[in-house]
């Protein structure tokens, strides 16, 4: 998978997968729904920003040794070892040396897995260091849970969208974030977790996924939107 990662910000990548831009002493990266984005940083570090995510640094705090970078969204790094490598969001950090790993942190969702060394998650509740293999998840101010994986690197980055015990409310969010679709439904029980997987790559096939398995049915509205009900 990492022979295909792009050193640099190559114009017609950023116009295909998403959008590089520098503001002020910001460097920014951005994807919208649908969308994916690699690229490399100055340190040689490798990330993958999955769809609806932003990445930013300080370019100039960055030339002074200061690997400090602002996630909102998901992400996948491949860390080049050095000084220590932090992810801030808004639900907590994660902080390395040179290691490979996934963020996810959407609106009250926050999600962390080790694939290689180790990764210290630091949030309000928790410090705690995720051996490969562990994930961290913690979702709005309930208590965090850890869990264990198999796989090598994100499912997202095979074209499918994972999850384990996750609160329906983000499974449907990140539905909408793949398929660049509004999706209209009534959560009806507030502990609803769903596990399993949705490709990224076929929209009804994705539903069904979900659907059938929660006892819920979904339909298409003649403005392009998707109801989700009982």
């Amino acid at each position: 998978l990492f022979s295909r990662w792009i050193s640099g910000i190559a114009a017609s990548i950023a116009l295909i997968l998403g959008v590089y831009f520098w503001n002020n002493q910001d460097t920014t990266f951005k994807t919208s729904p649908g969308e994916t984005l690699a690229f490399q940083l100055p340190d040689g570090s490798k990330v993958q920003l999955n769809a609806g995510s932003e990445l930013s640094y300080d370019h100039v705090t960055w030339e002074e040794g200061s690997r400090n970078l602002s996630l909102k969204g998901e992400a996948y790094f491949k860390v080049e070892k050095g000084s220590k490598f932090t992810v801030e969001t808004e639900s907590g950090s994660v902080s390395v040396l040179g290691t490979q790993f996934n963020v996810k942190q959407y609106q009250s969702y926050f999600e962390v897995h080790c694939f290689e060394g180790r990764v210290q998650v630091l949030d309000s509740e928790n410090d705690l260091v995720l051996q490969p293999g562990k994930g961290f998840q913690r979702y709005q101010k309930k208590p965090a849970i850890l869990t264990d994986f198999a796989t090598t690197t994100p499912s997202w980055m095979a074209g499918e969208s994972s999850f384990t015990k996750v609160p329906l409310a983000v499974v449907i969010a990140e539905l909408e974030r793949q398929y660049a679709i509004e999706i209209q439904w009534k959560e009806t029980d507030a502990v609803q977790t769903f596990s399993g997987s949705f490709t990224n790559t076929n929209l009804e096939v994705a539903l069904q996924t979900i659907c059938i398995p929660m006892g819920l049915q979904f339909a298409f509205e003649k403005d392009g939107t998707c109801t989700i009900s009982k």
